[in-house]
């Protein structure tokens, strides 16, 4: 996703914002349905957007050191 991508011919740069959420199984991240994770990683994502272009965010209980 560096390099622009030529589209009839217009060069476009793409940019992703990833959000992720980590969930080890133990207790502290509360709820662990499929629909509350989801929402985890979307909120992840949208704090990798409010940092800027091209960046990603990690969440949950085994995202630290």
């Amino acid at each position: 996703l560096v390099e622009p991508v030529a589209w009839k011919g217009e060069a476009l740069a793409i940019t992703a914002s990833i959000g992720a959420v980590i969930h080890s199984g133990q207790a502290g991240l509360g709820e662990t349905s499929a629909e509350a994770l989801l929402r985890l990683a979307d909120e992840a994502m949208y704090e990798a957007k409010g940092q800027g272009k091209n960046r990603f965010w990690v969440s949950g209980d085994g995202a630290g050191p």
